[in-house]
């Protein structure tokens, strides 16, 4: 492995598919319904039709039935290289049309030899099934494309059903023959509607996947499984139909013929009702599904040639039913999978070769069977046959290698890491993340190669290199293991603080500033995770303030998460990842020196209750930190010295920090409280047109917030009505702001209000965190899930958590800010999704643009602090909701299973997708869909510059819910 690999990774060209709207589907369904009508609706009289040709007994009935299934086979696969070559559309019209040229021919066939013709090039022209498939298959992948085939099978069934009955009422007026005609307008009317759908055309794309090797299409040996399943399943179902009968005549002597149509329709029947549920159960699981419909093949198949009875035959037949659908429905599921980075039309060509390779098979073996052996031997032979497919399929299907696996692009160790990682590796990992992310991936710096990770810093001459536990779409990938940077033939292992030297140089030498405090912040961080990672813990009782405090290694994508700057053993008594609690510091405060604005009466006695003081006085709670930082101040002094403020000491119920450190839990609310310490990027106090502003917006937005509760239930915004603080005048006279600032508190509404019976509120982050570091994390929520419920609750969620945040904006301008921190994710008794509460009015903003009104009513140094324009404020909540939440949620769910991730993209794109439908397909969200970039908060490149938080930029990440990349990754699965 050399650096000439960075060289290598070039974007390349992948095609793309384009989409099909949500009408599409159900018209090629239509389309080939009415094709089947005709085809299916006929073969069943042919022993009326041959007298009229001179075939008095009939007896080419039966390999006259299989002549258009035998040509269909034989030219499947050549049509379906053609549309490969000139377009699917072009092949789907001209199978409608050929289809209706045979029906005219049989129609006007005077003669056996024409009217056999006929057949013939019913079966050669015709094709619409592998035609509407291979034509599904370049527009659609994935489960899509799997929904697709199930509703063409059932368009099928319909058919099936339903055409021969139509057939039999209309032969009194005019003959089956002569039906061949009227039969012809049929497919006519299926290729007027066609040509008005669009041709599901290629386009060169690029994407976050590009400069990614390429996985291969699933192996050769996944087709063969398809292509011999479908021929085994076919042929075990098929072999039962033509003398069905025979069979009801022989087991329910002078069962009527309408019952006798009513029992050979029932598993078609059953398929038409069971599809819709079978596949959203059993989607995931298709090989164990087949196998399960083999199963109840062999099982209702067997059933037939025993039972004796009208309603045992009926419970036979509904056994039958069942495994059709099962494994009709998962037959298409891995259809669907084969088909990526496959030409559709070849493939589905071939796989209608082998399916009616089947049925001409079966056909053929139960004549002789019956022949033979009487009407019950065809039904054996099928048992005997779904059984041993079943057993094949059992154990052909081994446990596949890593290398085998549908990977989100690449895997190579075991992505979900059940044991913590070192406090070195955490933060030279972060590192890393900062620096693909907002440097070396943004210069073309950065390349995959095999199980590594490689990152040149072009201007330090070094390159570095780390193990990899998974690759993801956006980039974020999964780390393991030390650092290395490239000597000569060899490769060294970093420390922590060589890599940070490392990124310090190259940062320097990009920026042209030097940053002495950049490595002194790396340096505190590595001792606060160390420090987390170093104290026992253990689950505790409430689950929601486990999850609060389960942050032991801070924010993924920000150089110096767990910087700090305070004495280690004050950190100790007051950090969430340290399990504090604490009493607060209580002062009473003569009535003309405490400042407060209430929207809630409610709220005000919740404060005023926390502890009795003398008349005259309000209580003011302090963080007990805080007091220790402030008591000293020569204004605060005096005002204790005069008996203005009086100390009461600690006491009271102990509160608990959440994951903000200055936000407290307790007494039924939340205390937003100032520390005079930076975390991360910010001083964290109460700026005096914070705690202003706080309580403007939760008056001027109740209108909204009520809105968005009301319209997506679940959905709770947490509201701050009240502040206090101490209002000492300094030498000017007005309140000495450092004081105010200072002692300054904001109150958050409490969760037992808003949360519903039965609901456990968890940090969103603790969720989502990389390590399982809390019973709130993903791996414990959905511990021994299947792929199918790991799609559910992600459903669910997205659900949840996208719609109220793109209304708040798009119809409100209202900018909210759900990262991770700042969202609850609300789960019932199953750990089952069920709301979603947003809390931090902070980081809320509004439009300047749609509430210019309303700011300007506010003071100048409230109003300015909560305006964004338009893009600022849209690329806060693309980078909120998409980047920092979904994104890093969605790795945590992937890494249960890896294969998952494209399909997780595609449930976050068509969650977009379903709300722009519902709402005029706003231009931003139509760009979004289109793929344009992603705003990532450039965290380290903020950190270095020395700017203050609300300076900081973005860089722009390739989408990875652009359809262009969900088609090209799930090529690479």
């Amino acid at each position: 492995m050399s650096v000439e690999t960075l060289a290598a990774a070039t974007p390349v060209t992948r095609p793309n598919r384009q989409r099909l709207s949500r009408r599409h589907v159900p018209a090629i369904a239509g389309c080939y319904f009415v094709a089947s009508f005709a085809a299916l609706g006929l073969p069943p009289y042919l022993t009326e039709i041959l007298p009229e040709l001179g075939d008095p007994t009939g007896r080419w009935a039966g390999l006259l039935y299989v002549v258009p299934t035998v040509f269909s086979a034989l030219g499947a696969p050549f049509w379906g290289r053609l549309a490969d070559r000139f377009g699917r559309k072009r092949l789907l019209l001209r199978a409608q049309i050929g289809l209706s040229i045979s029906f005219l021919v049989a129609g006007f066939a005077d003669s056996l030899v024409a009217f056999t013709a006929a057949l013939v090039l019913q079966g050669f022209l015709g094709g619409t099934f592998a035609a509407s498939n291979g034509y599904l298959a370049a527009a659609l992948t994935g489960d899509r494309l799997a929904r697709a085939l199930t509703l063409m099978q059932g368009s099928a069934r319909a058919a099936l059903v339903a055409a021969p009955i139509l057939v039999g009422s209309l032969s009194p007026w005019v003959s089956p023959h002569r039906q061949y005609l009227i039969m012809a307008v049929l497919p006519l009317a299926a290729a007027v509607l066609l040509f008005l759908l669009p041709e599901p055309a290629a386009r060169p794309a690029t994407g976050p996947v590009a400069a990614l090797p390429a996985l291969p299409s699933p192996p050769v040996r996944t087709l063969r499984l398809l292509y011999g399943f479908e021929f085994a399943f076919v042929f075990a179902t098929i072999i039962s139909f033509p003398y069905l009968i025979a069979l009801i005549e022989l087991r329910l002597p002078n069962t009527s013929g309408a019952v006798a149509g009513v029992l050979f329709a029932v598993p078609h029947l059953c398929f038409l009702v069971l599809a819709g549920g079978v596949h959203k159960r059993i989607s995931a699981h298709p090989r164990a599904g087949l196998t399960a419909g083999l199963g109840f093949v062999a099982l209702g198949l067997a059933a037939h040639a025993v039972v004796r009875s009208l309603p045992w035959f009926v419970v036979a037949r509904v056994l039958l039913g069942i495994g059709l659908t099962l494994g009709l429905v998962c037959l298409s599921v891995l259809a669907a999978d084969a088909a990526r980075g496959r030409a559709p039309g070849r493939m589905f060509g071939t796989v209608e070769f082998f399916s009616k390779g089947g049925a001409v098979a079966a056909g053929a073996v139960a004549a002789v069977a019956n022949s033979a052996f009487g009407a019950a031997a065809p039904v054996l032979i099928g048992t005997a046959a779904a059984l041993v497919t079943a057993v094949s399929a059992t154990l052909l299907i081994r446990p596949r290698t890593t290398s085998e696996r549908h990977m989100s692009v690449v895997q190579f160790l075991p992505p979900t890491a059940t044991t913590l990682p070192s406090g070195n590796h955490v933060v030279a990992h972060t590192l890393l993340n900062c620096l693909l992310r907002e440097v070396s991936g943004p210069e073309h710096q950065s390349a995959v190669d095999g199980g590594w990770l490689l990152l040149r810093l072009p201007r330090a001459g070094v390159v570095l290199r780390v193990a990899l536990r998974r690759t993801a779409l956006i980039g974020a990938h999964r780390f393991t293991g030390p650092v290395y940077a490239e000597s000569g033939a060899d490769w060294d292992e970093l420390t922590w603080h060589e890599l940070a030297d490392h990124v310090g140089r190259e940062l320097a030498l990009r920026s042209g500033i030097e940053n002495d405090e950049f490595l002194t912040q790396i340096e505190s961080s590595h001792e606060g995770v160390t420090r987390a990672l170093g104290r026992t813990r253990e689950a505790g009782p409430d689950r929601f303030l486990e999850s609060e405090q389960a942050m032991l290694f801070g924010h993924r994508f920000h150089p110096a998460p767990k910087a700090r700057t305070e004495d280690r053993d004050e950190w100790t008594a007051y950090a969430p990842e340290a399990r504090a609690a604490f009493q607060l510091r209580h002062l009473a405060v003569r009535d003309g020196l405490l400042a407060e604005e209430s929207l809630d009466p409610e709220v005000t006695a919740l404060l005023d209750g926390l502890r009795e003081v003398p008349v005259g006085y309000r209580l003011l709670p302090a963080h007990p930190w805080q007091y220790a930082m402030l008591r000293d101040n020569p204004l605060f002094q005096a005002a204790l010295a005069s008996g203005d403020v009086l100390d009461l000491g600690v006491g009271g119920t102990p509160f608990t920090p959440t994951s903000s450190v200055r936000t407290l839990a307790g007494a039924g609310a939340f205390l937003k409280f100032s520390l005079n310490i930076r975390i991360t990027n910010c001083l964290r106090k109460n700026a005096a047109y914070e705690m202003t502003g706080a309580v403007a917006l939760t008056r001027l937005l109740a209108p909204v917030l009520d809105d968005l509760s009301a319209r997506f239930p679940g959905t709770v915004v947490l509201r701050e009505p009240a502040y206090r603080t101490l209002a000492l005048p300094g030498a000017d006279g007005t309140a000495d702001l450092a004081v105010y600032e200072g002692f300054g508190l904001i109150v958050r509404t409490g969760l037992d209000a808003v949360l519903r019976p039965g609901v456990t509120p968890l940090m969103a982050a603790a969720v989502a965190d990389e390590y399982p570091t809390s019973s709130a994390h993903i791996s414990v929520l959905l511990e021994d899930a299947d792929d199918g419920r790991i799609l559910e609750w992600w459903a669910a969620y997205l659900r949840l958590l996208v719609p109220p945040v793109l209304a708040a904006y798009l119809d409100h301008g209202v900018v909210l800010e759900p990262h991770l921190q700042n969202v609850l994710i609300g789960v019932d008794g199953a750990d089952n999704p069920v709301q979603v509460l947003f809390r931090d009015l902070e980081g809320t903003k509004l439009v300047d643009e749609r509430h210019s009104d309303t700011l300007a009513s506010l003071p100048a140094d409230v109003a300015g602090p909560m305006t964004y324009d338009a893009q600022r404020g849209w690329d806060r909540v693309v980078y909120c909701l998409f980047v920092n939440h979904i994104s890093d949620l969605l790795a945590a769910v992937a890494d249960l299973s890896p294969e998952l991730e494209v399909r997780l993209w595609a449930e976050a794109r068509a969650v977009v997708a379903e709300y722009a439908e519902q709402h005029g397909e706003p231009p931003l969200l139509s760009a979004l869909l289109a793929g344009v970039p992603l705003p990532a908060k450039a965290n380290m490149l903020t950190r270095w510059g020395r700017l203050p938080d609300r300076s900081a930029g973005y860089v722009r990440l390739p989408s990875p819910i652009a359809e262009s990349v969900l088609a090209a990754a799930a090529v690479r699965q």
